[in-house]
Order: C-alpha cells, then sequence, then structure tokens
C-alpha cells in the first residue's frame, strides 16, 4: 500500500538503493554511500527503513556530509539530552518529540518531492499488517513513521494509518526498491552480522540460566529479523547485498557514529569490485535502451 505516488516515470533501466534499519547501527551506511559516491554509483531512487530511511533522506538531500559531521561529534551526553524523552504513560518509552525536533534541525520543513533523488520510506500499518510506502508530503513526518520502534517510540498517525517501524515488514526494503521500477538494485543490511551479535552477547552455553532473557530475547529476535530479510532477498535478488560487520556494537551506540561509519566504508571498500560491476551494468543497459528508441 502506497501513501503518495512514487512519481517520476520509469526509465528503461533505473538503479534503487534499498537501505535497512539498525538504530545507531546505521550510521554504517554513511560509509557504504561514500564509497558508492567514489565509484560513481548514483541511484535513480532511494528506500529506506528506519535509520536507513534517515541516512537515505540525507543522501537525497545532499546533506549527508551534515549528518556524518553531526553523529562523529555526537556525544552518549548528547544521546540522552536530544533523543531521550522517557515517560511511562505513552504507547512507547519515547514520544518521539525530541527526535522529531532533531530531525527538523536538518530538514526543516523540506518535502520529499524537494529532495534531489526519489525517496521512500517504509513503514507498517499497525493495524492492517500492510507495509505502507510513503513517497510524499513531509520528510521529517515520512522518517519518524518509518522508525517507531514498538515500545520504544510511539506510533505516528498519519492520515487515517497507525504507523510503525517498517522493519516489522521489511527490514531491508528491497521488494518496494523493485516495485517502484529498480530495475538494478543494491541492498544494505546493517543488522544483520549475527555471528557478531553472539559473540558480542557472551552468551554463556555452560550455564544458560546465567543468562539475561533480554540477551535470549534479542538474539531471538535478530533470527527472525534475518530470517525475514533471507526470505526477501530471495525474492528482490539484489545485484549487490551489503552486510557490515557491526554486530559487536549495540544498536543503541548512536555515540560510536565514527567506528560504525569507518566499518561501513571499509566493508564497501572489499566490495568494490562488485559495485563497480553494478555501475557499469547500468551503464550498459542504459546504452542498450538508447540504441532500441526509434530514430
Amino acid at each position: 500500500m502506497n501513501l503518495g505516488s512514487p512519481g517520476r516515470p520509469a526509465a528503461p533501466a533505473r538503479l534503487g538503493f534499498a537501505l535497512g534499519g539498525g538504530a545507531a547501527l546505521g550510521w554504517s551506511h554513511v560509509g557504504v554511500l561514500r564509497v558508492t559516491e567514489e565509484v560513481g554509483l548514483r541511484p535513480d531512487l532511494v528506500v529506506g527503513t528506519s535509520m536507513g530511511a534517515i541516512v537515505g533522506a540525507a543522501y537525497c538531500a545532499g546533506l549527508l556530509e551534515d549528518v556524518e559531521a553531526v553523529a562523529r561529534s555526537f556525544s552518549l551526553f548528547d544521546m540522552l539530552g536530544q533523543m531521550w524523552d522517557l515517560g511511562l504513560a505513552r504507547a512507547g518509552w519515547l514520544s518521539g518529540r525530541k527526535t522529531t525536533a532533531l530531525l527538523r534541525r536538518y530538514f526543516g520543513d523540506r518535502t520529499i518531492a524537494d529532495l534531489d533523488i526519489p525517496f521512500h520510506a517504509l513503514a507498517a500499518d499497525l493495524v492492517t499488517g500492510e507495509p505502507v510506502l510513503i513517497s510524499e508530503g513531509c520528510i521529517v513526518d515520512a522518517i519518524r513513521a518509518s522508525m517507531s520502534l514498538p515500545m520504544v517510540y510511539e506510533p505516528v498517525l498519519l492520515g487515517r494509518r497507525v504507523l510503525v517501524d517498517g522493519g516489522m515488514k521489511a527490514p531491508v526494503p528491497m521488494q518496494a526498491a523493485r516495485e517502484l521500477g529498480a530495475t538494478h538494485l543494491m541492498a544494505v543490511h546493517v543488522s544483520g552480522d549475527y555471528p557478531g551479535r553472539v559473540a558480542a552477547s557472551r552468551l554463556n552455553l555452560q550455564r544458560l540460566r546465567d543468562n539475561s532473557g533480554t540477551t535470549i530475547a534479542t538474539l531471538a529476535f535478530a533470527m527472525m529479523s534475518d530470517s525475514l530479510v533471507e526470505a526477501q532477498r530471495a525474492l528482490a535478488r539484489p545485484d549487490v547485498y551489503l552486510e557490515p560487520e557491526v554486530g559487536a556494537h549495540p544498536m543503541h551506540a548512536f555515540h560510536k557514529a565514527e567506528t560504525l561509519i569507518e566499518i561501513g566504508e571499509a566493508h564497501a571498500r572489499r566490495h568494490r569490485a562488485k559495485l563497480v560491476a553494478l555501475r557499469d551494468a547500468v551503464a550498459g543497459a542504459r546504452r542498450a535502451g538508447r540504441e532500441r528508441q526509434p530514430a
């Protein structure tokens, strides 16, 4: 289900970026995008889920360097002061007002139509269970809906829809990018690296009772999410699939942006040949399309 029209007419060959959610781990998208820019891989559309929507919108708005500069200077104190507005009598631990104010500081009142590259944010309808693609309207509202992780943030009421984090339906919005017309696709899964998560959890295999329920539930949720991503990957068949090794870091580590960005960049550099091949494939498909057009 689509909130708004995807907008621009389809081209013979269209490159899409599908940027997945992962809270603070999504800073690694910045490092990946730095390498795609370096190799000249420029998308025709970007679809983001949760943190992927934040970074994706910044990229499409030409604000990636500004966001990176802020992220690198973000301290634990900044995270607590600028993002956390705790309250128990709500539909989530955080109302999201501080996060919305922080987003508005950078995106202002811009709309999705104002962006240089077509952008779409994926959310999920809590009532119908449908994925909802937000393709028009206020950028901040779209991001806020896409990142409304249940229990952490209050859901967002947009129109008649009650929206929560798009990761509930598609942690990496690969299929959405295909449905929007992406003939070529790069997908980035920043909340994967399950082996890294297990190692970082220090799971006690000798005395299972010594493990906290939170640790076990977190790993179980990650396992379930990875299964969903793998199933959707099989359907969408992205041309390039990246999964930075960020599992050793907690999802709330927004103050570790510098490290996470560097991990994303290093991972993309290891797969640079694949990115170059994708760039060349897109260029070749566009040339072939032009040659097929009648004179």
